[in-house]
């Protein structure tokens, strides 16, 4: 008996999906609530797009005729083999912008002649580089590619730590004490692979100490001439702290170092600043030589004012001064001293700090006068 055949409208059925569905290699990109993901879609001559819509009235329309397919609200798939290098744009006639229904439902080919693989080398940590035992060790890579990397794992020896997918691909890891030899392998959208020369670099086992500025406290003001200490919080796991240097930036700029403390609690006390503003920075040093500097704290040097009246040149006036400070400088008065009507003195006010005078009558009714210095910021 002969072979039946195959009903044609299944082998028609079967040739249409083939010819349409998204295929091994393809580059996908879905039409979806009003946008193509992905917008961008880079490929090299000879690979196909496939579209996909996956919900709404769509299609896909070169904006120079090169592919178009009909708009259809059904599940559609569309590909496109593109033959030539160069940047293609195309839209969704239905959505894509201005006359297209208001939306901006675009989406651009990249074709490149040919994918290269990817060129790396590994910036940090540097070749010898020493950590501590409680360092933070970022893995940062350097990557050249004509395309897109997709991602960057990180190996020790043998042993993968991580892979990094976003740029610029650095990788935070904590590692044990010893010596490591870490290399990198990143891998395009092409899939081409490359790899790069290992680093080799020491984790020790001493860890480094901890430090923080607890006084003075952020933007403190200190009058002299009353006494005031700067202190620390400082400690080391390992037990072996050292010593706490102490560094003054002062209002000139100029850092130097203005203590050092060797024991416990490691505060500095009657510590010699010059008024005006100032920058605290400490380092914490271990006996293993590792340090840790503290984050820096402004604060202010300023000096209690006094004010006096003195005989003036001129017949029937007095003269009230204070004396010169750092900050901004205010002269008040007010007839009544239990009274909280105080004003300034005629605008009296120096900005940039040093101290104020005042010439006033002495045929005046009873008046008061008080200063107030501020820092000056």
């Amino acid at each position: 008996m002969a072979a039946t055949p195959a009903p044609r409208s299944f082998v028609l059925a079967l040739f249409v999906f083939a010819a349409c569905a998204a295929q091994a290699g393809d580059k996908v990109v879905t039409a979806s609530n009003y946008q193509f993901t992905p917008a961008d879609t880079r490929i090299v001559v000879g690979e196909t797009v496939t579209w996909t819509n996956a919900g709404g009235m769509h299609n896909v329309h070169s904006t120079d005729g090169l592919f178009h397919n009909q708009i259809s609200t059904a599940p559609w798939h569309f590909n496109f083999t593109f033959k030539t290098p160069g940047y293609f744009f195309y839209i969704c006639q239905q959505h894509g912008g201005a006359g297209y229904g208001g939306f901006n439902m675009v989406g651009s080919v990249t074709v490149r002649a040919s994918n290269a693989p990817p060129a790396l080398v590994i910036l940090s940590p540097g070749q010898g580089q020493q950590y501590a035992a409680n360092d933070p060790v970022t893995l940062a890579p350097f990557i050249q590619d004509d395309g897109l990397i997709d991602q960057v794992e990180f190996f020790d020896g043998g042993a993968s730590l991580g892979v990094a997918r976003t740029s610029p691909f650095n990788l935070n890891v904590a590692l044990p004490p010893g010596t490591h030899s870490v290399r990198a392998k990143a891998t395009d959208d092409h899939e081409a692979v490359a790899e790069s020369s290992a680093i080799t670099f020491q984790v020790e086992a001493n860890h480094r100490p901890t430090v923080s500025v607890t006084e003075p406290t952020p933007e403190q003001v200190f009058f002299l001439p009353a006494p005031y200490a700067f202190k620390v919080q400082a400690a080391d796991a390992d037990g072996d702290l050292a010593k706490v240097d102490y560094f003054n930036q002062d209002n000139t700029g100029a850092t130097k170092l203005i203590g050092t403390v060797t024991t416990a609690p490691f505060n500095l006390v009657d510590p010699q600043i010059p008024d005006g503003v100032s920058m605290l920075t400490v380092v914490a040093t271990d006996a293993g030589g590792l340090s840790r500097t503290s984050a820096p704290v402004r604060f202010y040097i300023s000096r209690a004012i006094m004010l006096s009246i003195y005989p003036n040149s001129t017949p029937g006036y007095v003269t009230v001064k204070t004396t010169p400070t750092f900050g901004a400088v205010q002269m008040e008065r007010s007839s009544n001293l239990a009274g909280s009507a105080w004003s300034n003195q005629d605008g009296k006010y120096t900005p940039g700090g040093g101290s104020l005078e005042y010439y006033i009558k002495t045929d005046l009714p009873r008046l008061f006068f008080r200063t107030e210095v501020e820092p000056q910021y």
